[in-house]
C-alpha cells in the first residue's frame, strides 16, 4: 500500500451513513483509550454518543474535515477543528442541537458531575495560562483528530494539518491537546511545540493532558 492515495476535504454535513461511518472510524481508533473509558465513566454504550455529539457540533460550529480513499470512497480519517472565535459545544445551540445535553442526561449521576463540574474547571485554567497571551478562541483549535487504524501511517493525519496551515491566516495560533504520549513524538514530527503538560481527575483515573502549539506560515 506503499502507493495508497487519499483525499482531505472540508464538509459542511454529512448524510446519516456518512456519519455513521464517521464514528466506526472514532471508535476504532479510540479502542482501549484511557480518556474515553473516563470520559464515558467506563459505559461503553456512551461512546458512541458522546463523539456523534462532538462531531454534530462541529458541524455546527467549527470545520469538519473527511479524508476518504480515492479507490473505494470508504471515509477513513476525520478532522474536528473549531476556527478563532469557536470553541466546542461553545453555545447552546451546539449542546442542544448536537446531542450533548442528551448525552449528559443518559450518563449517571457522577459522570454527568464530573463533566459539569470537573472537566471544564481542571482544563481551561491550564490552557488559559500556558497559550498567553493567546487564548483558544484565538486559535485553530483541534478538538479531535482520527485516522483508521488500517490506513495510519500514510500521511493523512499530517494533511489534515496541512489543511489548517493553508488556511489560517499568517502566524495565526494552531493548537491541540493529547492524552496519548505515543502522538506526542508524532506532533513534534509534524511541526508542534509541547506548551505544558497537566492531568485532568476524575473518580475513574487521570486522563494526562499534554498541549501543543504552532505558528501558521508567516
Amino acid at each position: 500500500m506503499a502507493d495508497f492515495r487519499f483525499s482531505t476535504k472540508l464538509v459542511k454535513s454529512l448524510t446519516d451513513e456518512e456519519l455513521d461511518d464517521v464514528l466506526k472510524v472514532i471508535l476504532a481508533a479510540y479502542q482501549g483509550s484511557t480518556a474515553v473509558r473516563i470520559m464515558t465513566g467506563g459505559h461503553d454504550h456512551l461512546r458512541d454518543p458522546l463523539f456523534r455529539s462532538m462531531t454534530r457540533a462541529c458541524l455546527l460550529g467549527g470545520e469538519t474535515y473527511i479524508a476518504t480513499s480515492d479507490e473505494t470512497g470508504e471515509i477513513i480519517g476525520n478532522a474536528l477543528w473549531f476556527p478563532p472565535g469557536k470553541t466546542l459545544w461553545g453555545d447552546d445551540e451546539q449542546r442542544v442541537n448536537s446531542g450533548f445535553n442528551d448525552f449528559l442526561a443518559m450518563a449517571p449521576p457522577d459522570l454527568r458531575d464530573w463533566w459539569t463540574n470537573t472537566y471544564s474547571t481542571a482544563l481551561n485554567p491550564f490552557l488559559k495560562e500556558i497559550y498567553k497571551p493567546d487564548t483558544l478562541l484565538d486559535s485553530w483549535y483541534l478538538n479531535n483528530i482520527v485516522v483508521d487504524p488500517k490506513y495510519q501511517g500514510k500521511g493523512i493525519a499530517t494533511e489534515f494539518f496541512n489543511d489548517i496551515r493553508r488556511k489560517a491566516k499568517p502566524n495565526a495560533l494552531i493548537a491541540l491537546c493529547t492524552d496519548s504520549e505515543r502522538n506526542v513524538m508524532i506532533y513534534e514530527q509534524i511541526g508542534f511545540v509541547v506548551k505544558g503538560r497537566s492531568a485532568v481527575p476524575s473518580p475513574w483515573g487521570e486522563i494526562p493532558v499534554w498541549a501543543f502549539a504552532m505558528r501558521a506560515p508567516s
